[in-house]
């Protein structure tokens, strides 16, 4: 986790936007504090792109958002001009990248493709060392480094649920999960037996019921299986990683275990 943190830091440092846009918001790109008390003087809210309602993660969305767009336009022009290229393609959503998908293209890669592949040197001419660049051979890796590279999907990028989200006016979990899992009502049998369970709890059980209803979403929003045909009681005892946190008497209290995801 550290070399991570220490390889944002140096890819934070480096970025010379001077403006990200998001949406229909602009931000002036500035690094209040210098790289050496980054760490200690930024939030975490400030590196991790959340949901909260507030322009905590705004700049780092922003500037994300700004790249991939600035990626888009260098591929989406060389695909339309250059090549005369009318296909769609697949876009990749930003939380799916890979280094393969990026255009790594910085001085130095610019060098050593330079003295690599693009010049020879000629001892004939003038009698000297000169270096006789080959702009055909420049092109073509230019080419073959636009050509395999992709477009990102930039509409929609996907942001971190945080727990604790269904105590507030934000659903979002709800509806991304809604999203990926088939959804089918109650009969109205269950529902009878949920609103008699609902009702004979007290205060204290139906706060440890909506407590564990979020940590399941939670868990719901980083699960790609079949989830069809779980009901609560064995999501959490297979999915979950401990149940220390959990009321062992609500998560296992019929109507409400057995009730399908």
């Amino acid at each position: 986790m550290r070399i991570l943190f220490d390889q944002f830091i140096d890819a934070w440092y480096k970025i010379s936007l001077t403006k990200v846009r998001h949406g229909c918001q602009e931000r002036k790109f500035e690094r209040l504090y210098p790289r050496e008390e980054f760490a200690s003087k930024t939030s975490l809210a400030c590196v991790l792109v959340n949901k909260s309602k507030d322009d905590s993660s705004l700049l780092l969305t922003a500037c994300i958002h700004t790249l991939a767009e600035l990626q888009n336009e260098i591929v989406g022009y060389f695909r339309k001009v250059v090549v005369n290229e009318t296909a769609s393609h697949t876009r990749v959503f930003l939380n799916a990248i890979r280094p393969e998908h990026l255009l790594q293209l910085g001085e130095s890669e610019l060098i050593n493709k330079l003295v690599k592949d693009s010049f020879v040197i000629n001892y004939e001419y003038g009698q000297g060392r000169d270096l006789i660049y080959d702009y055909e051979e420049i092109e073509m890796e230019m080419r073959n480094l636009v050509s395999s590279l992709c477009l990102f999907a930039v509409d929609n990028i996907p942001m971190l649920s945080y727990q604790f989200e269904l105590y507030n006016e934000n659903i979002s979990l709800i509806t991304n999960i809604r999203r990926r899992i088939p959804q089918t009502s109650l009969s109205t049998v269950d529902r009878a037996k949920l609103k008699s369970l609902l009702v004979r709890m007290n205060h204290y059980e139906i706060v440890h019921s909506l407590g564990l209803l979020d940590n399941i979403f939670t868990y719901l929003c980083n699960i790609d299986d079949d989830l069809s045909n779980i009901n609560i009681q064995t999501f959490v005892e297979q999915y979950m990683n401990t149940s220390a946190c959990l009321n062992e008497d609500i998560f296992r209290r019929p109507p409400f275990s057995t009730i399908l995801l």
